[in-house]
């Protein structure tokens, strides 16, 4: 009891959405072996916390600070702003996020790239020799209390750090990342609650990978709604759909070493998916006739009904008879390796790859009417 005085003072603690209908509390606490190391792990990264003043000026509503992008360019200046992150995926990936920053900062350490391939961040930190986990609780406003509703213990932490570490040195900028994963379906834009909506897709995605689920399918369906959107002259915001094809192609293969039986084999499986993708989109992009004239947002727009076609297939069968009709629109040749070894079990893997690789291009095509 004596001890549990003390805790608030350690907590990570925030109010992501604070309304006269609703108001919500997330804390963040570490727990290690003993009081000895949480003093070592707290000592490190006290920088986090928010300074007295800081406090003051957000009237007490959180006590941490989340890592500030740099705004390097124009169309970035919109991507972190202050109150982005209100669900609790978000709010944790920042902080592990934050705290991967404060970990390089400890060391000197500004960026790391491809060329620090061997770079462990945990080296020189008491993370890597110390146990420890995150443990978080959400409240919600009940009557004139809040009342807990969720509690966690994330014992991923370094895997976490170490997945953010990897994805950073392999050029994924999280900053462009994190912004092309909000996305807002058209009916509800006039939604009161429009601003939590947007933020659903990233809040989904970013629980998955702290706690190594896949998210093929969640980046699959964001790619199609934004096609579709962008097909009926919809906006879609910031959207970098190279970068979240970069994170998919990094991520997944961390899934699959679950299985280390099937990992060589669906690590060669998803790059022919990409590359299968690839000239999907190039012959649609790229195709000539009397009516397009060869015009890429008209053949990206036509494309519509293969691409759908595409995206519904939900058996073997289906999948096969998508395939061939592009085959024959588009004079394509596909490779006989991957179309030879796709099966039940594999289909449906080759289906998100090649059509998040396919409209990575095609996505990118439509996006650019929108600066014109």
């Amino acid at each position: 009891m004596y001890l549990s005085r003390f805790a608030p003072k350690l907590c990570f603690y925030t109010y992501p959405v604070k309304t006269k209908d609703a108001e919500t509390i997330v804390c963040y606490l570490f727990e290690s072996g003993n009081l000895e190391q949480l003093k070592l792990i707290y000592e490190e990264n006290r920088g986090i916390f928010k300074s007295k003043l800081e406090l003051l000026n957000v009237d007490y509503l959180s006590n941490f600070n989340f890592h500030i992008f740099s705004n390097k360019k124009d169309n970035e200046n919109k991507l972190s702003l202050k109150g982005d992150y209100t669900g609790e995926g978000e709010i944790s990936f920042m902080l592990i996020y934050t705290i991967y920053r404060q970990i390089l900062f400890n060391q000197g350490i500004n960026e790391i790239t491809d060329k620090d391939d061997d770079f462990d961040p945990m080296s020189e930190s008491s993370f890597k020799k110390l146990p420890v986990s995150l443990v978080s609780f959400r409240a919600d406003k009940f009557a004139s209390t809040l009342r807990p509703n969720a509690f966690e213990y994330f014992n991923n932490f370094k895997f976490a750090i170490r997945l953010i570490s990897y994805l950073e040195k392999n050029s994924v900028n999280f900053q462009q990342a994190l912004g092309s994963l909000k996305f807002l379906k058209p009916s509800e834009k006039s939604s009161k609650n429009s601003y939590r909506l947007e933020r659903q897709v990233r809040n989904r995605v970013l629980n998955k990978m702290l706690n190594q689920k896949p998210i093929l399918q969640d980046i699959e369906t964001l790619f199609f709604q934004c096609f579709t959107s962008l097909v009926s002259g919809g906006n879609v915001g910031f959207k970098n759909f190279n970068v979240l094809l970069k994170i998919v192609e990094l991520y997944q293969p961390i899934i699959y070493s679950k299985d280390s039986n099937m990992k060589e084999e669906n690590e060669k499986i998803q790059e022919r998916a990409i590359k299968f993708g690839s000239s999907i989109a190039i012959s649609i992009i790229g195709y000539d006739n009397a009516e397009t004239l060869g015009d890429k947002q008209a053949n990206a727009k036509n494309g519509r009904v293969y691409i759908i076609a595409l995206h519904k297939a939900r058996t073997l069968s289906q999948f096969t008879e998508a395939v061939i009709r592009i085959q024959k629109k588009y004079n394509l040749i596909f490779s006989s390796e991957l179309l030879n070894n796709i099966n039940e079990d594999n289909f449906e893997m080759v289906r998100q790859f090649a059509i998040i690789s396919a409209l990575n291009q095609i996505n990118s095509v439509l996006k650019n009417t929108q600066s014109l």
